[in-house]
Order: structure tokens, then sequence, then C-alpha cells
């Protein structure tokens, strides 16, 4: 049986050990976030957004998901072209196509629309 030299271990690995600390805190952060922007957004498409637009009626449910895609569209449209469609499928075409490059930038830019369709139901 052989044993692990704990010494050699801790030398080698404690940058990679450090690095994957800081990723899941950084990650944990932000899954946090996301989660409170699909609950803000439930919150005020389902309890602020009735009253305040009460005088729409049903049509409201019908109005808001349509104002949310006019935010949203020029952002995509203009900023990220090579991210327009429904997500992880149209990212890993552009990663593909383009021998593995994509700006970070449309990284960045298609994450605004994400946390408000769950919220929109």
């Amino acid at each position: 049986m052989r044993t692990i030299d704990w010494q050699k271990f801790k030398e080698s690995y404690i940058f990679l050990i450090l690095l994957a600390v800081l990723v899941g805190i950084i990650s944990g952060i932000g899954a946090i976030f996301f989660r409170w922007m699909i609950n803000f957004f439930i919150e005020v498409f389902y309890a602020i957004g009735p009253k305040l637009f009460s005088f729409m009626g049903r049509s409201y449910y019908i109005i808001a998901p349509a104002l949310g895609g006019l935010m949203i569209g020029p952002i995509i449209y203009y900023a990220a072209s090579e991210t327009k469609g429904h997500g992880v499928p149209e990212i890993m075409e552009a990663v593909w196509t383009k021998a593995g490059k994509i700006r970070p930038r449309a990284r960045v830019e298609n994450n605004p629309g994400d946390p408000y369709h769950p919220g929109i139901r």
C-alpha cells in the first residue's frame, strides 16, 4: 500500500486548492445573486405589477413579457449577436464555429435576460 507524502502534496497543490476555493466562493455568490434576481422579477411581475397596472386587467400578463422582450432584445441584437437564440446550444455553436473564441463581452451581455425569463414564467 502506498502512502501519501503530505508535505509534497501541500507544496504542489496549494495554488490549485486556493483557486478552487475562490472559484467556489465566487460561484456561490453568483448563484445567490442569480436566485435573488429571479425572486425580484417574480415579485415585480406578480405582486407589484398587477397592482400598479390594474387598469390593464388580465392583459397585463401578456403585455409584461412583451415589454421584457423589448428591453432585452436590443441588448442581444446590437451587443451580443453571437449569443442570439435560446442559450447554451447557440453559444456552443458560436464557440465551435469561431475556433473556440467568443468575445468575453458576449458572455456578460447575454446574462441580463437570464433571471428575467424565469421571473415571468
